[in-house]
């Protein structure tokens, strides 16, 4: 008969003998039920859904940056024409450009409170988007060459 004699290291020590047990069948499963699953593509699917709000806002946004910057520089380069206009040809007017924006401008020969021989310009452009309609408006004053 052999008997295992543990070294005496002053501790009591007890042998435990091995098992070969599995398992048992009824207890809890490993891995991901089909619920669980389910739940984690409906929030991935809410989480990619406010990313698609998120870019399709800022495409508008873009779409109205370029919008407005065109017009600011259709604005400028008239206002640009008509400072080199003949002081006496100045009159007012109205334009289509690209056929998107209308530029019009009222001409007011010695307005009150400007100094004399001043001519007071203002200069708009507007274009619609969808149903709404913007404008660019441009005041300034033009004195006569002396």
């Amino acid at each position: 008969m052999n008997s295992y004699v543990p070294p005496d290291t002053g501790k009591s020590t007890m042998l435990c003998p091995q098992s070969n047990q599995t398992q048992p069948t009824d207890g809890p499963e490993k891995g991901f039920a089909l619920i669980e699953v389910m739940v984690a593509l409906v929030i991935f699917a809410v989480g990619i859904m406010a990313v698609l709000g998120m870019q399709i806002t800022s495409i508008s946004g873009g779409h109205k940056a370029r919008n407005m910057t065109e017009a600011a520089n259709i604005g400028a380069n008239a206002m640009e024409s008509l400072l080199a206009t003949d002081y006496a040809a100045l009159a007012d007017g109205n334009n289509t450009v690209d056929g998107k924006y209308t530029v019009a401008w009222d001409v007011t020969a010695d307005p009150t409170g400007a100094p004399a021989n001043t001519t007071s310009i203002r200069l708009t452009v507007q274009w619609a988007e969808g149903a709404t309609n913007h404008e660019v408006a441009y005041d300034f004053l033009r004195s006569r060459d002396i």
